[in-house]
């Protein structure tokens, strides 16, 4: 069988012409993927890694690699394991919910805010990690260390209009029995939410501070009618990570680069990427491994979209998308720093991104983070316009992440009970048109500098590889020949299977692929030692 599909595999290498041309920007955003504006803002916090601050980099370049931290790394001292729903695990996820709530409020930037904070955890559809006291299976192959990145948005509290493409709390069906018992079904559970003291003029609590009451989460339950709005309410978001060292060999103890590994979603194949990081130490690579994608990348949304005006709705949804993948590279920056720190040895060896999956969707993001820390990459299973992935997958049904509703606007109705009677008139949902649906893609690509479509164009700065199933579904096969064009043609290994026989198979590509990265590693330049601070967006000032 193995040779078989080995006659299957169709090798694309790139040309070396000196001076070739490259394409043009497809969309007018293209060319700001690099500007601060471009990458949305966090709750400010403190660079608790004090060694990484530095000079601050010329403002006047507009770019957003190399700034301060958009979230605090931590290094963790008990294993994690992806939660299950048992009384146990829910009182350690209500623990640690508290713990990393209260941990981004001390490391907070800026003033203290006034009135009343909530912070929100994660809702239906987001996949969380817990600690565990179990030991490892095999110790030989458990990770020397793990770590969390938790990082908080600011929820918007202007009214919403009418109109709004986004349903904040949309009525979804519970999850299909076959989805991972780890994923979340819990609504975002409020925390902290005290009022706020000192009368008229007074500053409540930011989140939490030094000498108030440890914050309390609350039930997953609705909340009460009598209870205020809260002046500030932000999303709490946590990312996991397991490092692994090389494994011994020969008498060199220092590790000769550093493999930041990103996972499908969920963390998946998990067997495969065990495999793919066991092939790695044994080179001598270090590895960092992403366990699963951020808390809220699959969480559950639902936009209403406009056949005759989509672009309302297309700008919600490309400032979601993007705001996920945003997120993947804000923790991959913050956990990099912090193992970088710990281990000196790893500031200046080569880094390689390898993304899978879900993973190869967001490394571009990853990479335009900052490219001059990165050596090569390795794209497998990938693809570009998050959106249209989205709605064509295979796989679509299964996450639920997103869920496009369309229907026609409601006309204006006179009188006094005009709320009332445009509830009874509400168009009812339509199937669009090809047209429609490809003016709502136009109008996502235009407003999502962050998108593959547009970050991929760095990848032409260094040693990349594709590994490509032309026959994929999940990520539609089309999609990752945009990618591929969009990164200037590199190198591809082209498969004729679909997305599960080519993970499935990849432990047989593994050798080979490994001495693709070893080589790409020599012929590349020196990574950057690591981020520094600089101007970086921020959702409450600084």
């Amino acid at each position: 069988m193995a040779l078989g599909l080995q006659a299957c595999v169709s090798v694309y290498r790139p040309p070396t012409l000196a001076g070739a041309a490259r394409a043009e920007p497809e969309h007018p955003s293209q060319g700001d993927t690099l500007s601060i504006d471009a990458w949305p803002a966090r709750v400010p916090v403190r660079n608790t890694l004090r060694q990484l601050r530095a000079a601050t980099p010329e403002p006047a370049t507009g770019q957003a690699p190399r700034h301060a931290l958009m979230g605090v790394p931590i290094r963790l001292s008990r294993p994690v394991t992806p939660m299950r729903r048992t009384p146990q695990i829910l009182r350690r996820i209500e623990q640690e919910l508290t713990a990393d709530a209260l941990l981004l409020s001390l490391s907070r930037l800026g003033p203290v805010l006034p009135g009343r904070t909530q912070v929100r955890s994660e809702g239906r559809g987001s996949f969380l990690f817990v600690s565990t006291d179990e030991p490892a299976a095999d110790p030989r192959l458990a990770p020397a260390a793990y770590y969390k990145f938790v990082s908080g948005r600011v929820e918007p509290l202007e009214p919403e209009p009418r109109r709004a493409p986004a349903l904040a709390q949309p009525a979804l069906p519970q999850p299909p029995a076959d989805l991972p018992a780890a994923v979340m079904i819990f609504e975002g559970l409020p925390v902290a939410a005290e009022p706020g003291g000192g009368g008229q003029g007074g500053a409540g609590p930011d989140i939490a501070t030094p000498g108030t009451p440890t914050p309390r989460a609350s039930t997953p339950s609705a909340p009460d009618a009598d209870t205020p709005d809260p002046a500030v309410v932000i999303q709490l978001q946590r990312t996991w990570f397991s490092f692994y060292a090389p494994l011994a060999s020969g008498a060199d103890p220092e590790p000769r680069g550093l493999i930041v590994l990103l996972p499908g979603v969920f963390g998946t194949p998990a067997d495969v990427i065990d495999a793919m990081v066991h092939q790695f130490r044994g080179r001598g690579w270090a590895v960092l491994r992403m366990l699963s994608h951020p808390s809220r990348f699959t969480e559950r949304r639902a936009y209403r979209v406009s056949p005759d005006d989509p672009s309302p709705a297309a700008r919600a949804i490309a400032r979601e998308m993007s705001d996920r993948a945003a997120e993947c590279a804000y923790a991959v920056e913050g956990v990099l720093s912090h193992v970088i720190l710990e281990r000196p040895g790893l500031a200046r060896a080569p880094r390689v991104l390898v993304g899978m999956s879900g993973g190869a969707l967001v490394l571009p993001t990853v990479l335009a983070r900052d490219p001059a820390a990165w050596s090569a990459a390795v794209l497998i299973g990938g693809g570009a316009d998050w959106l249209s992935v989205a709605l064509r997958s295979n796989y679509a049904s299964l996450i639920n992440a997103f869920t496009f509703v369309w229907r026609p606007d409601p006309p204006e109705p006179p009188g006094a009970d005009a709320a009332g009677q445009a509830a009874a008139s509400a168009p009812a949902q339509v199937v669009p048109t090809a047209a429609q649906r490809q003016a709502l893609s136009d109008h996502y690509l235009a407003n999502a500098p962050l998108d593959p479509i547009h970050t991929a164009r760095l990848l032409r700065e260094l040693p990349t590889l594709f590994v490509h199933a032309s026959a994929d579904r999940a990520v539609p096969a089309d999609l990752g020949d945009r990618l591929w064009d969009a990164a200037g043609r590199p190198e591809r290994w082209s498969i004729g299977v679909g997305h599960e026989l080519l993970f499935l198979t990849l432990p047989w590509h593994a050798a080979r692929l490994a001495d693709w990265v070893g080589a790409a590693a020599l012929r590349s330049p020196e990574p950057a030692p690591g981020p520094t601070p600089a101007g970086a967006p921020s959702a409450l000032g600084s």
